[in-house]
């Protein structure tokens, strides 16, 4: 689990990529979805920005219900978020880049 990160929060992020990966793994490679944008993330967790985090960082337990080359809808209980794909701003770094246990929350290097 990445320094910062609640283990609550941690296993969910888990849990959406794998579930995220085995129902929409192909529809977002055909559209051409990077990898920072399904699994980017703020490496500084006291900081995070929302123009950081990738598509997994934002399903919080919810359920993915469309994607295209430009979006991808979750419902999150009855709520509809719509994440649309833009430029990352430096800093962004894949989810599994991030230093693992206690201390700063920084990239791994």
């Amino acid at each position: 689990m990445p320094a910062g990160a609640s283990p609550r929060e941690w296993a969910e992020n888990v849990r959406d990529a794998v579930s995220l990966m085995r129902l929409w793994g192909k529809d977002l490679h055909d559209a051409g979805w990077s990898t920072l944008d399904v699994f980017g993330m703020e490496p500084n967790q006291a900081h995070r920005r929302l123009d950081r985090l990738g598509l997994v960082s934002l399903i919080m337990g919810g359920m993915i219900e469309a994607i295209d080359s430009d979006s991808a809808s979750i419902l999150i209980g009855k709520d509809r978020l719509t994440y649309r794909r833009g430029p990352r701003t430096s800093g962004a770094v894949p989810i599994w880049a991030v230093r693992m246990g206690e201390g700063a929350y920084a990239p791994a290097g």
